[in-house]
């Protein structure tokens, strides 16, 4: 895989880990862990379409598209991982 696409996958790794360690501290990682899964890769896939559009110049490189991009992408995956109700509630 190309820098730019596993940058943007990195993104999602990285919020994956942070969820996953938030939860710990509040002790509820067993119950919380399918919703983390599924969250993390929804991002993961967000990442990888955002790391392609700017390695194929879709998307201009820059804070503004970044930001736009991301706006819709991280509502988007919430919304995959409560179709798919994991997650409880």
């Amino acid at each position: 895989m190309k820098p730019a696409v596993m940058a943007g996958a990195l993104t999602a790794l990285v919020t994956g880990g942070l969820m996953a360690a938030l939860t710990v501290a509040a002790g509820d990682l067993a119950a919380s862990l399918p919703g983390i899964a599924l969250l993390t890769a929804a991002i993961l896939a967000a990442g990888l379409l955002y790391g392609w559009l700017m390695q194929t110049e879709r998307l201009r490189m820059g804070f503004g598209p970044g930001i736009l991009f991301w706006v819709a992408a991280f509502p988007l995956a919430r919304f995959v991982q409560e179709l798919v109700g994991v997650g409880g509630g």
